[in-house]
């Protein structure tokens, strides 16, 4: 993210084996709390400053992303902010 939230600034990252980094979502704000399911193939993904957790669908042999991230749940104003 960026240190002023600057918004549609923040990227998420993964570290391959081979310790190469590579960007694998753009346009977040504050990426906030990854979390996978236990096989693997689905992440979700608070962005926090939004109000969004996403949802993507994921190789898990690679950690590449093999579809388009989704929005799962988007929480009103009143609802507080998802976070970790």
């Amino acid at each position: 993210m960026a240190y002023d939230g600057t918004p549609g600034a923040g990227s998420l990252y993964r570290t391959d084996p081979d310790v190469t980094v590579v960007r694998v979502l753009d346009g977040l704000t504050i990426p906030n709390g990854p979390a996978f399911t236990a096989d693997g193939t689905t992440m979700y993904l608070a962005d926090t400053a939004v109000g969004t957790i996403l949802r993507c669908r994921v190789d898990p042999a690679s950690g590449d992303l093999v579809a388009s991230r989704e929005t799962f749940a988007r929480l009103r104003d009143a609802e507080g902010s998802p976070d970790g």
